[in-house]
């Protein structure tokens, strides 16, 4: 029971050790924007015309491909949030496999202006298999937060934080079912959430 909730906790600590500057996320000429001329930039490093910039890399998989260029370009055309980039890219290199085995959850990221960002979250056999922009369908977890409230943990270096967070109520996870919810419920009132 206890496991689901150190592995949010788990790994909104390790978000929360990284300083992610947006503007630089895709931003491979340093013009301080994401631009179709980084997507293109990145395009001709995926076909190894000119040499790669780990700034490219979208999707943290240690290599630029044509899907980190078609990345770039989504979020030049603001389809894609920044916030939503910067957690795929921390939350890909971390391995949950000592906190949770299976687990499908959607994380719903209030931002300031009232709009929602939905991220879904699927693990197997400890492994993230799916990180997307998007809900997922049957979800066991829902995790409720602001943008801000994930901004400050990405960018704070006390791992109190996300214990905060979740006491006076800034994170809120909710199971989904009955079963996830006696789940959750049982797991939060133990951890003192």
């Amino acid at each position: 029971m206890k496991q689901v909730l150190f592995t949010i906790f788990s790994i909104i600590l390790f978000l929360s050790s990284f300083n992610i500057v947006v503007a630089q996320t895709g931003d491979l000429n340093n013009d301080a924007q994401v631009t179709s001329v980084d997507a293109l930039i990145a395009l001709k490093m995926a076909v190894g015309k000119i040499s790669g910039d780990p700034e490219a890399d979208m999707d943290g998989d240690g290599k630029v491909t044509s899907i980190d260029a078609y990345k770039i370009l989504l979020l030049s055309l603001n389809k894609t949030d920044d916030l939503f980039l910067q957690l795929n890219r921390v939350v890909r290199t971390f391995d949950i496999g000592r906190y949770l085995t299976d687990e499908r959850m959607n994380w719903i990221i209030t931002q300031d202006n009232g709009a929602k960002i939905k991220i879904g979250v699927v693990i197997k056999k400890g492994k993230i298999v799916e990180f997307q922009q998007g809900a997922i369908k049957d979800p066991s977890i829902n995790v409720y937060a602001s943008g801000k409230t994930v901004r400050h943990l990405l960018e704070t270096q006390d791992v109190n934080e996300f214990k905060n967070s979740l006491k006076n109520g800034d994170i809120r996870l909710e199971g989904v079912g009955f079963f996830n919810w006696v789940r959750i419920s049982i797991t939060s009132f133990f951890a003192g959430f």
